[in-house]
């Protein structure tokens, strides 16, 4: 295979260079000369034969049909943005293109009687660049089908100006559920899962992985309200708890109110689904700054981390090395490519051709977007044996009666579509480690997930952090040499007021004692006793038992101790006695303060 043939796509090289398209040489605009015809014409007959020709090129032309000889051609837009508003062009949408083109021969060989080109617009990543883009395409080159861009927001605009012509339309990257309205995007249809369907799978790889408690940061975008609204749901329904759920504006270069907010939470696993890869590095930058990142926590992203390090992170920059160790052990969720399929190896295979030297799944959402042209071309195809090369983009076609093909097995996978053009898609879970990547799990849409290679994460184990951390004993123990001391020392007082009550017991008939209320002192003694022992009670873990028994035996012996003090207290108040160190007879006018002193004594 050739890897250039101009006649059958223009190249985003020479687009860069000229975005008003009129660069493209006559060769690739022009159709194909008709041969010689051995029969002879009357005047009368060549009029009438021109006439209908010319009717006939108008008609095709309209409907961006080209009649090659026996074959006819149908023109496909490829908007994508090629550069930023200022000229400076992506390297990375370049690369995508020149995968994409690698999809022509096989579109080609699908019918004889059909033949497909790629055109490329430059939406100069904004939507009214889109819109200009699409426009462009179809005045000039009548295009019957696009596909991009790669923003939803910028492929919302396009889609609905294109229901002017009746054009198809494919996107590999747009994944908003927004376009999945029914009756909305009547003839949209899109390769990659929709953020719905990208919600569930997190929530299921978290439940396989032992997680029930994680938090979740989002955009507030339409991209982090799919993603929040439909990994919410099914966390739920899982048994997943939210510890915390927090947005942020898109841009934003000040991350650390999150941040903070992610480090008091409980939870150690954080699930953050960012609208660019710019914004991941913000994020993971503070994380680092506020300590986040090391072994006992676990970083995932959803499909925009993919593009880290070939949107926002280079070699050449200052802060490669640092922005690099920021996702070591991170995991991100993208849609399934299935490199086991004949369309896979045939992409790869011409990819190679090319003389590239990196894997043909290493383009962000190539395989996503070779599969659109692939379903494009098979439903350009059944449509035009149906209704007629002429009217692919007539009115009253349906996407799904009349468009779409059965399911196929594509690049990516499986190809089947729901009634509003999503794809029942399965998701890899690839992880980051020393800054190579590569598939660890397969999360598929029936719910099933397989291991492909033992995951990395920040410590290099495979063994997954726990997501709530074990936590610290607050109370007492054994254990702690502290804690034995002072209860030896508790001990001993218990002894020794045990004693003193036998020794009271024994000598009771004494007039010391009984100058002193033997019961009283009974009293006192076995409220003491339970004060001292309350404490025992709260050492070890708790209980129902144990929480209750400290306050009981705490406030009976409180009172033992103080009602029995008090009245003491007032006997000695109201019947007086003779203090050898003080008063004499003492009357209700004696000092209260040293009888009460005595008498607790």
């Amino acid at each position: 295979m050739e890897p250039r043939n101009d006649s059958d796509t223009i190249w985003p090289g020479d687009l860069i260079q000229e975005p008003s398209l009129q660069h493209v040489s006559a060769r690739a605009r022009s159709l194909p000369r008709r041969p010689p015809s051995r029969r002879t014409w009357t005047g009368r007959q060549l009029v009438r034969n021109v006439v209908c020709s010319v009717l006939l090129v108008l008609l095709a032309g309209k409907n961006g049909v080209h009649g090659t000889g026996s074959a006819t051609t149908f023109n496909i837009g490829v908007i994508l943005p090629f550069t930023d508003p200022t000229g400076m062009p992506y390297e990375s949408v370049t690369t995508l293109y020149d995968l994409l083109a690698t999809a022509l021969p096989v579109m080609n060989s699908l019918n004889a009687s059909y033949r497909f080109n790629l055109v490329p617009g430059n939406s100069k990543n904004t939507r009214s660049g889109a819109v200009a883009a699409m426009f462009d395409l179809y005045d000039r080159n009548q295009t019957v089908a696009f596909i991009g861009e790669s923003g939803s927001g910028n492929t919302g605009p396009m889609v609905y100006a294109e229901s002017r012509f009746g054009s198809w339309h494919c996107s590999g990257t747009t994944s908003s559920t927004a376009f999945s309205e029914p009756g909305e995007f009547a003839r949209f249809f899109r390769t990659i899962p929709d953020d719905s369907q990208q919600g569930v799978a997190i929530a299921r790889f978290v439940r396989a992985m032992g997680w029930t408690k994680v938090n979740l940061l989002v955009s507030t975008d339409s991209y982090g309200s799919s993603i929040s609204i439909s990994f919410s749901d099914a966390a739920r329904a899982l048994g997943v708890k939210l510890a915390l759920s927090d947005v942020y504006l898109p841009g934003d270069s000040d991350l650390s109110t999150q941040v903070t907010n992610i480090a008091n939470s409980e939870s150690n696993i954080i699930i953050f689904a960012v609208s660019s890869s710019d914004d991941a590095v913000i994020l993971l930058r503070e994380a680092r700054r506020q300590g986040l990142l090391g072994p006992d926590r676990v970083w995932i992203g959803t499909d925009t981390l993919g593009e880290y390090f070939t949107s926002s992170v280079f070699p050449s920059s200052p802060t490669y090395a640092s922005d690099t160790a920021n996702v070591q052990g991170a995991m991100y969720f993208m849609p399934l490519v299935a490199t086991g399929t004949a369309a896979y190896q045939t992409m790869a295979s011409a990819w190679t051709a090319l003389g590239k030297t990196t894997s043909a799944d290493s383009v962000p959402y190539g395989g996503l977007n070779y599969d659109c042209l692939l379903v494009l071309a098979k439903g350009l195809i059944q449509l035009a044996i149906k209704v007629g090369a002429g009217n692919v983009n007539t009115a009253g076609l349906s996407l799904v009666a009349d468009f779409l093909p059965p399911p196929i097995d594509g690049a990516t996978g499986s190809l089947a579509f729901t009634s509003t053009g999503d794809r029942l898609g399965d998701f890899s879970v690839l992880n980051i480690y020393n800054g190579d990547k590569r598939v660890v799990f397969n999360v598929f849409s029936n719910g099933t997930i397989a291991t492909v290679h033992p995951p990395q994460f920040y410590s290099g184990s495979s063994t997954p952090p726990v997501d709530v951390p074990p936590k610290s004993v607050q109370y007492p123990t054994w254990g702690d040499s502290f804690v034995v001391a002072t209860s030896v020392v508790r001990a001993l007082f218990m002894l020794a007021l045990v004693g003193g009550t036998v020794v009271l017991t024994v000598n009771r008939q004494k007039s010391t004692v009984k100058h002193l209320s033997f019961p009283f002192l009974v009293l006192i003694t076995a409220g003491c006793e339970l004060v001292l022992a309350s404490g025992f009670f709260e050492i070890g873990e708790p209980s129902r038992t144990t929480c209750i028994a400290p306050v009981w035996t705490l406030t009976i012996g409180a009172q033992l101790v103080l009602a029995s003090a008090g009245v003491k207290t007032y006997r000695v108040c109201t019947l007086g006695v003779d203090w050898s160190w003080g008063c004499k007879m003492v009357d209700s006018r004696c000092t209260v303060g040293h009888r009460v002193a005595v008498e607790n004594l």
